[in-house]
């Protein structure tokens, strides 16, 4: 993933844990993907991956391919 698949985040977990979740969503092979991910003691958890469902924004895509 890159800084240009960024769409959401850190939002609070929704599980009472105190994780902070990132959600990406790259394009491969021509399908885009939701990727949800977070931080725990040094490794990623990984809380959802699928096709994405909906249209996602990516706020940091044309300031990263400038």
């Amino acid at each position: 993933m890159k800084v240009s698949d960024y769409c959401e985040g850190p939002l609070d977990g929704d599980t009472g844990r105190p994780l902070k979740w990132w959600i990406f969503a790259p394009e491969y092979c021509g399908v885009v993907l939701y990727i949800k991910v977070a931080l725990c003691s040094g490794r990623c958890i990984c809380k959802s991956f699928h096709k994405a469902q909906y249209e996602v924004t990516y706020p940091f895509k044309k300031e990263v391919e400038a």
